[in-house]
């Protein structure tokens, strides 16, 4: 995945500075005083220390940002399907109301054929439709 790919970066690099900073504390002579009293070989150590938790600071933020991505996509996903649900539920209704004005086209011509005037409804705005 490229989150590992990413950490085994950022790990090859830490461990090459690692390794450049051991080579530095083993030349540089314990004895020389760096400004504030320390030497240098302990200056190393803790630009050392900072960057290894730099490191791991960075490592944390991009597996957060690879999980962050993977939730995008899975409610990006999630989201299409809902759409495409409703899509579906609208072609299903249009056939469905396409079916019943047929069958009630059907039963018109049916009454009218025995011969039965139909009445119109007396309140067009009641629910239900009349024949």
């Amino acid at each position: 995945s490229r989150c590992s790919s990413t950490e085994l970066n950022a790990n090859s690099e830490r461990e090459s500075w690692s390794q450049v900073f051991a080579m530095y504390a083993a030349q540089a002579g314990r004895g020389v005083a760096a400004p504030g009293g320390r030497g240098v070989g302990d200056v190393l150590e803790q630009i050392k220390s900072e960057f290894t938790q730099v490191a791991d600071e960075s490592n944390a933020c991009l597996r957060q940002r690879d999980e962050y991505q993977h939730k995008w996509e899975a409610q990006k996903q999630e989201i299409s399907q809902m759409q495409q649900m409703i899509k579906d539920f609208g072609a299903r209704s249009r056939a469905i109301e396409l079916t019943y004005e047929e069958e009630v086209q059907w039963l018109r011509r049916q009454i009218e054929e025995k011969g039965v005037p139909l009445k119109p409804r007396k309140d067009p705005s009641s629910a239900g439709g009349g024949l």
